[in-house]
């Protein structure tokens, strides 16, 4: 078959497909890939402002408060505020966090839907339960903020112990460890070097996510609601 010939049944062959799939719905476009939002979240609200023992801001006592009556419950509405709101818990780790040294029992959720639907899921719960504000990461290519994420930092009382003290000589004012990982918020993105020379000093293995960090205010939102 000459090339000539080869062209013409190729356009023949191109004329008949079209005909073929006239009028058949067009394939599907991919789907747009939905946000992942991670949550720094908390029932805990210390005496004498609050129902909970103070003594769970102990370090050795934090994880005593997730047996408590009041995180379980805690536990249970997230979950059900977020699948009641179209939202997927991804997962949900129980956090030790710290903020100018004080201890706290914490929690690390990562929730997959609209960014807005997880906003105000985090703030209803967390006025629910009586709390100030709720931390929010959304991690994006270029964002303004960075979170620092150290493996290897370690879960006993000590490490713990050491890793806060190093943070407090570098500037950082608080974190959370999860499951022997120190997570570090740095809105503005600033202590980059800092967190470098945390993890150097850690010997622990250092990850930086660019984002978007926010600290909602749930008075603001209540009253904006009302």
């Amino acid at each position: 078959m000459t090339a000539i010939s080869r062209r013409m049944a190729a356009l023949v062959v191109a004329a008949l497909l079209a005909i073929l799939t006239a009028g058949l719905p067009a394939a599907p476009a991919e789907a747009t890939a939905v946000e992942v939002v991670n949550l720094g979240i908390t029932s805990y609200r210390p005496q004498p402002d609050g129902p909970d023992d103070p003594a769970f801001q102990r370090l050795r006592r934090v994880d005593d408060y997730y047996a408590t009556p009041r995180y379980q419950v805690f536990e249970r509405d997230l979950v059900a505020q977020a699948e009641a709101a179209g939202l997927e818990i991804v997962s949900l780790e129980r956090a030790t966090g710290v903020f100018e040294g004080a201890f706290e029992p914490s929690a690390s959720v990562d929730v997959r839907g609209d960014p807005d639907a997880v906003a105000a899921l985090a703030v209803d719960l967390s006025r629910q339960y009586e709390q100030g504000s709720v931390l929010t990461f959304e991690a994006a290519p270029g964002g303004p903020d960075a979170f620092y994420l150290l493996a290897g930092v370690g879960e006993r009382p000590l490490a713990i112990r050491r890793a806060v003290r190093l943070m407090t000589e570098l500037g950082f004012l608080g974190g959370r460890f999860v499951d022997g990982r120190l997570e570090i918020g740095d809105p503005g993105a600033t202590m980059a070097p800092q967190a470098a020379q945390l993890a150097d000093a850690l010997h622990a293995e250092l990850e930086i996510q660019a984002g978007v960090l926010q600290f909602l205010d749930t008075a603001s939102a209540a009253a904006e609601a009302a």
